[in-house]
């Protein structure tokens, strides 16, 4: 019976496998490395002071700050009845932006999750957007971002804005991140109450298999879920658990 489950993941584990494996041929292969801008448009390589490689520009902020608030009132309504979640408005977008902003160059972890969102939903999640190039994965950050939240919601796990972490123009082979590092600390520590990480697919967060393999570790050891959106991983499925034990 065990045999047979197993063979059901197979494809998954594969799916797994590969994006990590391919992550250095991506790279040579398309230029991973941000030589497209987030439409696939080819551009001339900008110069950025190094404190600020992987951040974001200020457009695609704030269209994921729009994004966050459109998916996000339409998903907890009892979230934004409580005041805990603010409408759509200008001036909150902007205040969205310029705390992700701030996190990025201040590297700081996220602070404790308000209380009073702890008791309208189930659990707290995290969520970790990376997008390299369009010849890479199509998916643009504020895809992956709805992606996620859609299925949190599902899960009844709300997603606070200061538990977004992205990286944009930067590649997965490479864990010096701005954001991942921080979503790792964060991870870590037992005050930020993550209760689950969703990523779009599991080679956003690393295409170095060993390190894949370690977050993964990491997280399920600290009692916290890792869920794959697109590719349906699961640490709680029987094949998550028999990958990350290798």
């Amino acid at each position: 019976m065990f045999g047979v489950q197993l063979l059901d993941y197979l494809p998954l584990f594969f799916t797994c496998l590969g994006f990590c494996l391919i992550g250095a041929v991506v790279q040579l292969g398309s230029g991973e490395a941000g030589d497209d801008d987030e439409a696939g448009t080819p551009r001339r390589r900008k110069s950025r002071p190094r404190e600020e490689r992987g951040l974001p520009d200020r457009k695609t902020l704030y269209d994921l700050a729009k994004t966050y608030l459109e998916v996000q009132c339409r998903l907890w309504p009892e979230l934004v009845k409580s005041g805990q979640l603010r409408r759509v408005t200008k001036a909150e977008i902007d205040k969205l932006v310029a705390d992700f902003e701030g996190r990025f160059r201040n590297q700081l972890p996220v602070a404790t999750c308000n209380p009073i969102v702890r008791q309208l939903c189930e659990a707290v999640g995290a969520a970790y957007l990376r997008f390299s190039c369009d010849k890479s994965n199509p998916r643009s950050l504020v895809q992956q971002l709805k992606l996620v939240l859609e299925k949190s919601a599902s899960n009844r796990h709300f997603i606070p804005w200061s538990f977004v972490f992205a990286d944009a123009g930067i590649s997965g082979t490479t864990d010096d991140r701005v954001m991942y590092q921080l979503l790792n600390r964060s991870l870590e520590n037992e005050a930020h109450e993550v209760d689950a990480l969703y990523i779009d697919e599991v080679g956003r967060a690393s295409r170095d298999l060993v390190e894949a393999l370690r977050l993964g570790t990491r997280i399920v050891d600290e009692g916290k879920l890792l869920i794959g959106v697109s590719d349906g991983f699961d640490s709680r499925s029987p094949m998550a658990k028999l990958m990350l034990a290798v």
